[in-house]
């Protein structure tokens, strides 16, 4: 590891019912010498999800017991490398929501900004289908909802920033491949409409956000 570099983690998702793998990513920088471990990365994935962190609930309350992380991956994208580290220290762990999943079309839109203007400096994270409660019966997430699952990837942030004792190890940065740099990730916003991958969708997005 080199200051500098930045890093894809992947994190990785399965339905029990269909047997079907989900996955969806994240990327980090190392801002300083100090570095980070694919054990620490992990280990602060799985405290979102199982425990919650900052002022959000654990990942899992929004998730049916058939849903589960089950790995989180590490891998040296700029430069990229062929090489990825595995994670699967206490996984899997299922979800805590008591209504069943919803179809697995269903997605819920993370967008992740900078503070630069412009489509090279904002990502997006599809989440995996929630249980289906979640999006209520308008078929929408609660603003309240919304906000709270904001809540806690900023709180998996500052997780991330903090992994070496106060020095900043691992940078959550959105990742440019055309520029082939990241600038720090400063705001979380999630679309209380669900989305899908595969088609756009041309209703007006209902964000929820966090700066941090």
């Amino acid at each position: 590891m080199a200051q500098g570099e930045v890093y894809r983690v992947l994190l990785k998702f399965t339905n029990a019912d269909t047997d079907k793998v989900f996955t969806t990513a994240f990327y980090v920088d190392q801002p300083n010498i100090t570095g980070f471990t694919v054990a620490q990365i992990g280990d602060s994935v799985k405290a979102w999800w199982n425990d919650g962190l900052g002022a959000g609930s654990p990942g899992r309350d929004y998730y049916d017991s058939e849903s589960s992380l089950f790995e989180v991956t590490l891998r040296k994208w700029d430069p990229l490398t062929p090489v990825e580290e595995s994670y699967t220290t206490g996984l899997p762990i299922a979800g805590a929501a008591t209504s069943e999943v919803a179809p697995d079309q269903v997605s819920t839109l993370l967008s992740i900004r900078s503070g630069n203007i412009g489509r090279s400096y904002r990502n997006r994270m599809y989440l995996p289908a929630m249980a289906e409660g979640i999006y209520g019966d308008e078929g929408v997430i609660a603003d309240s909802s919304a906000l709270d699952i904001a809540e806690g990837f900023a709180g998996l942030q500052a997780e991330l920033v903090g992994l070496s004792g106060g020095v900043a190890a691992a940078r959550w940065v959105v990742y440019s491949k055309l520029l082939s740099a990241g600038v720090p990730a400063t705001q979380f916003r999630v679309d209380a409409r669900p989305r899908t991958q595969r088609r756009r969708n041309i209703t007006p997005a209902a964000y929820q956000s966090v700066s941090v």
